[in-house]
């Protein structure tokens, strides 16, 4: 895809930063976390209760996305499908 960068060597930090990143939630996380552990575009912050998967993705990317890894295990939450607003996600992370 012409302009993407590469996110390789892109931290978690600075991958959720760009424009186009969007958060999603994934069932059975360990299973998830395999399966995106060999996608670029796709960043994993955290499993929460061995259960559900925190991740990020690039949403121009989506199509490659879901044929990567199937729909099954997402959970779309219409939050989840927006830029992210700093000043939350540095609340939730900061844990204040």
């Amino acid at each position: 895809m012409n302009g993407t960068p590469s996110y390789e060597n892109m931290s978690l930090e600075e991958f959720i930063k760009l424009p186009y990143v969007v958060q999603i939630y994934a069932k059975d996380g360990p299973i998830f976390e395999n399966k995106i552990k060999d996608i670029p575009f796709v960043k994993l912050e955290r499993i929460i209760r061995g259960d559900y998967a925190i991740a990020y993705f690039d949403s121009r990317r989506i199509h490659d996305f879901l044929d990567l890894i199937g729909n099954a295990a997402l959970e779309m939450l219409p939050e989840s499908l927006t830029t992210l607003g700093r000043a939350s996600l540095k609340a939730v992370t900061s844990g204040t």
